[in-house]
């Protein structure tokens, strides 16, 4: 939301420096005494007033979808926690991954880990799993193409109606523009040209509002894209070194606190896991 604001405020701040150009031309050119800047302004904005409401709610819209999609990224990791939490006290809980994850790597390999660590606990019998291949030669994170789908078609709707919001305002301008040239100015069809070469730098603003929204979320995608990925692969990495027969293997991320609820939960349930065993192993060596 902040992204799209900065982008609204540079589309006003380069079209208030256009008009104050246009009001030196009607200065200088007109043979009546003009009106002050700020009426000027006033003047050539006042059709525009009626979008702010529309500008307001978008903005609104664009902080829920934000909310939405911070959500969407954390529901992997909030079912990982949600499954551990319940099969501390229920062995036979049910896992179900979302199949439409943005993780695709976590999802499938954790509904292979909480299925093996089910069927030890059943059997009471803790014993060290195979890796299958597709798994074990990925050492660092793989690019997830779903996420950024999902995160490109957010950008395109943001920039259409980014797009959509600045060139309505450009028109409404540039036609109040042109009757106020009519009424100050005593030849202005002379001046056509010069009011019609302004389209050319108006585009130029349609030019940097595609490049702003780009990079701004462009960069936000792979930003948050970090974020979420080398979580996800730490989580990974923990559920197969404990599968080979690490137990004492734990989940310790530095800089994702946005996962770290998650995270304690879900060692929460590998150590109840790890001790449970360890006391069956205690019974059997009493019996």
């Amino acid at each position: 939301m902040i992204f799209s604001i900065f982008i609204h405020f540079f589309v006003l701040y380069s079209l208030i420096q256009q008009l104050r150009f246009n009001y030196l031309f009607f200065e200088t050119q007109s043979r009546v005494s003009l009106i002050e800047l700020e009426t000027f302004l006033g003047y050539v904005f006042s059709e525009t007033l009626d979008l702010i409401p529309y500008i307001f709610a978008f903005h609104i819209l664009l902080f829920l979808a934000g909310c939405y999609v911070g959500w969407i990224l954390l529901r992997p990791f909030f079912n990982i926690a949600k499954y551990s939490e319940e099969a501390i006290t229920d062995v036979n809980a049910s896992y179900q991954p979302e199949v439409y994850s943005n993780y695709n790597l976590l999802t499938r390999f954790s509904e292979f880990f909480f299925l093996y660590l089910r069927e030890n606990r059943l059997k009471k019998q803790l014993t060290p799993q195979s890796i299958p291949p597709q798994f074990s030669k990925i050492h660092r994170p793989k690019l997830d193409v779903v996420y950024l789908i999902h995160f490109s078609f957010l950008l395109l709707i943001i920039g259409i109606v980014t797009f959509i919001s600045a060139a309505s305002v450009i028109d409404i301008l540039t036609t109040n523009i042109l009757k106020l040239a009519l009424d100050l100015l005593p030849d202005a069809k002379d001046y056509k040209s010069f009011f019609l070469g302004q389209i050319e730098i108006f585009e130029d603003i349609y030019i940097w509002i595609v490049l702003l929204t780009v990079a701004l979320y462009g960069g936000l995608a792979f930003h948050l894209y970090d974020k979420m990925s080398g979580a996800a692969f730490g989580i990974f990495s923990t559920m197969r070194s404990f599968m080979k027969g690490n137990y004492s293997s734990r989940v310790h991320l530095l800089g994702f606190n946005h996962v770290r609820d998650y995270t304690r939960t879900l060692n929460k349930f590998l150590n109840h896991v790890t001790r449970e065993f360890q006391n069956e192993t205690k019974d059997t060596e009493e019996s």
